[in-house]
């Protein structure tokens, strides 16, 4: 009877033991992957304070999980070109330095603009070396930056900007002169980004552009570096 009872009760335990993981895997938080699209255009199909509730709590979830050695702040390098396409034309240049607090990222972005022209006291042309004009900008921004588990990232931004613009011409004896104008502007730009991981390279796409005396817009690629995500 001893071997039976000692059999029973270890069976029941065995039971009772197996009850209670069960009940503790269902009430844990399960996070299910997103599909594709409705990763990409959830902010904008759902309620956005819902989304920013569910969001910030899963990430609260997993921050806890990290050991404190492994937090580190959202802050990272890009730069990139491309065109100036509506406003100021010609070949364009920017870089960024980016820190996010939560959803919020604050920017400080450099932009330079400039288009050429062939050189017309040139004999043999082969490239436009002749600037014709030129805009440097300076600005702080404020956004939201999105990302997800497939290290993807999202962001938009709105500002202020100093904007320094300069017309080059001919003047007599074929001398260039120029004449500049300073003023403020209210930039902007709307970012998407790929990162291999938290800390890495990134690679993406940026719309920019500026309202302003002189409206300008532009699209480029762009490239990374540093502690793309917090988690």
């Amino acid at each position: 009877m001893k071997p039976l009872l000692l059999l029973t009760l270890l069976a029941t335990l065995f039971f009772v033991n197996a009850k209670g993981q069960d009940t503790t895997k269902k009430s844990a938080p399960r996070f299910k992957p997103e599909p594709p699209l409705r990763m990409i255009f959830h902010p904008f199909t759902e309620n956005p304070q819902a989304y920013q509730r569910e969001h910030h709590y899963q990430d609260s979830i997993r921050r806890a999980a990290l050991p404190p050695e492994m937090h580190h702040p959202t802050l990272y390098l890009d730069g990139g070109f491309g065109a100036g396409l509506l406003g100021e034309h010609g070949v364009q240049g920017n870089y960024s330095l980016n820190y996010q607090y939560d959803r919020s990222l604050f920017t400080f972005r450099g932009i330079d603009i400039a288009a050429y022209r062939y050189n017309p006291h040139q004999i043999l042309n082969i490239f436009p070396d002749q600037v014709t004009n030129s805009l440097d900008q300076y600005a702080f921004l404020y956004g939201w930056r999105f990302s997800n588990h497939r290290n993807r990232a999202y962001s938009f931004s709105l500002g202020v900007a100093a904007d320094d613009r300069t017309i080059y011409f001919d003047g007599d004896n074929n001398q260039r002169l120029h004449t500049s104008s300073t003023y403020a502007g209210l930039p902007f730009e709307a970012d998407y980004q790929w990162y291999t991981r938290r800390f890495g390279v990134s690679f993406g796409l940026k719309l920019t552009g500026d309202v302003s005396q002189h409206s300008f817009f532009g699209f480029g690629v762009d490239i990374g570096l540093g502690f793309h995500n917090s988690k």
